[in-house]
């Protein structure tokens, strides 16, 4: 074969991967949890005649968008959704540990709570949440604490991870990593900020800044952060933690009715001043 061909079954070969891809994220666009991929390629060189270099096309890796998708009422007392960040631990066969979205739970044989796939959950202790034998009404709390007669039955071991990148597929809603693990607590909150680059540094380092704003009645709560960050420290979803920020600096405050009666505008305090009583 000439070269022309082998470098046309390249892009063939690369072209029905994507076309793979494609196929799979539309026919589980109903899927819970599943998560959009996108397959990416590259160029490889290889030598050719009289001293040249033939360029090919091969597959340089599978991203997924990890960014969490919209929750629905089901009807099942037994479903749970993870509001915003986070990943549900559930055991494999062997006693490892896997992580899903996917919170349609059942209960199995020997009345452990476990995934669609058959999976059991696991509890915050590393233990599997199950129920007594005489346990009939099961409540599940916003914090993930699992509830019945018999009383508190455990609570969901919910985990993030900071670069969720290098996550790979084991099976349908379920996934690996080598990465650690950190796990979320229920008194634990996490807040999202968007952030603007206002200024790129000689050393290639950004600048950044951003602002919110949170209004509760008559109160309105600002949260601003400043901060310089480096490039390769922002994870593929496009965000980055707070302790990765060199020279950060956050300034929460507000203003509104409990604002003034925690501390009254100069003209009320001048007034105080002078007219004490």
């Amino acid at each position: 074969m000439t070269s022309a061909v082998y470098v046309s079954m390249s892009k063939q070969m690369v072209l029905r991967k994507q076309m793979d891809a494609i196929a799979q994220n539309l026919a589980n666009i109903t899927t819970p949890a599943f998560k959009n991929e996108r397959v990416t390629f590259k160029e490889h060189l290889l030598p050719g005649p009289n001293g040249t270099q033939i360029s090919y096309v091969t597959e340089d890796k599978v991203q997924r968008d990890m960014t969490p998708g919209n929750n629905s009422h089901t009807g099942n007392a037994l479903d749970v959704a993870i509001n915003g960040q986070g990943w549900l631990v559930v055991q494999t066969e062997d006693g490892g540990e896997l992580y899903t979205r996917r919170g349609h739970l059942n209960l199995n044989e020997e009345r452990q709570l476990v995934t669609s796939s058959g999976n059991p959950v696991l509890g915050d202790t590393g233990d599997v949440i199950t129920l007594e034998k005489d346990d009939a009404v099961i409540t599940i709390s916003s914090d993930g604490t699992v509830s019945a007669e018999s009383g508190v039955l455990g609570r969901f071991k919910v985990v993030t991870f900071e670069n969720e990148a290098f996550f790979q597929k084991a099976s349908s809603g379920l996934f690996r990593t080598g990465e650690t693990p950190t796990e979320l607590t229920p008194e634990e909150t996490r807040i999202t900020v968007a952030a603007i680059v206002t200024q790129i540094l000689p050393n290639g380092n950004f600048v950044i800044r951003g602002r919110q704003e949170i209004r509760v009645n008559f109160e309105v709560r600002e949260l601003s952060i400043t901060g310089v960050v480096r490039p390769e420290d922002i994870s593929s979803t496009n965000t980055i933690d707070y302790s990765k920020m060199a020279e950060a600096r956050v300034v929460y405050g507000g203003r509104g009715v409990l604002t003034d009666m925690q501390q009254p505008r100069y003209g009320v305090q001048l007034f105080d001043i002078i007219y004490p009583f």
